[in-house]
């Protein structure tokens, strides 16, 4: 009887210790982990329209592409050198026949015949520069409900001897890349 007299005893003794007046209070955390991420809204057809064979002017075309990223997030856009092309200078657009018109894709806009000076919108390796480029301030997202543009300008230079007919058409496709921290 006294074995159950001390463990009653011991039993009211713990109990005592965990439990207390009405409230009991505690502190939890709670936390969630948001990384940076981003999404390619749009990438627009760039078409530069008829070339000229006989003009001494370049053929300009221009396009946008659209990104949404989360708030904060530093972003840089890369464009590749086609699907044609080896090597960004210059890039290329095909016919079905395998002729090829040369092109490139720039950060700013390039009018003159030989479409020089411009900065080519590339992967970053020489020559090139992905967006933002060091002239540019760096591109951070301000909100994921404020799509940032970027223009991609597009320039085809003057004098090329290429094939034509009345449905000759030439074109390339560009992966546009977004990284983002």
């Amino acid at each position: 009887m006294a074995s159950v007299a001390v463990l009653a005893a011991a039993a009211l003794a713990f109990s005592s210790a965990q439990a207390g007046p009405s409230p009991q209070t505690t502190a939890m955390s709670v936390g969630a982990t948001v990384s940076s991420s981003c999404q390619i809204n749009s990438a627009g057809t760039l078409s530069f329209g008829n070339y000229d064979v006989f003009s001494a002017s370049s053929t300009q075309g221009s396009s946008s592409i659209s990104i949404t990223c989360s708030a904060g997030s530093s972003v840089t856009v890369a464009l590749s050198m086609g699907s044609n092309s080896t090597s960004f200078s210059p890039r290329t657009l095909k016919d079905s026949g395998g002729n090829v018109l040369n092109y490139n894709l720039y950060t700013t806009s390039v009018t003159n015949s030989g479409c020089t000076g411009g900065t080519i919108w590339g992967d970053g390796t020489s020559p090139t520069v992905t967006e933002p480029n060091p002239a540019t301030p760096a591109l951070v997202a301000s909100s994921r409900f404020t799509p940032v543009p970027l223009t991609v300008y597009g320039c085809i230079p003057s004098g090329q001897d290429v094939t034509g007919g009345p449905t000759e058409t030439y074109t390339d496709v560009i992966t546009v890349t977004v990284s983002f921290i």
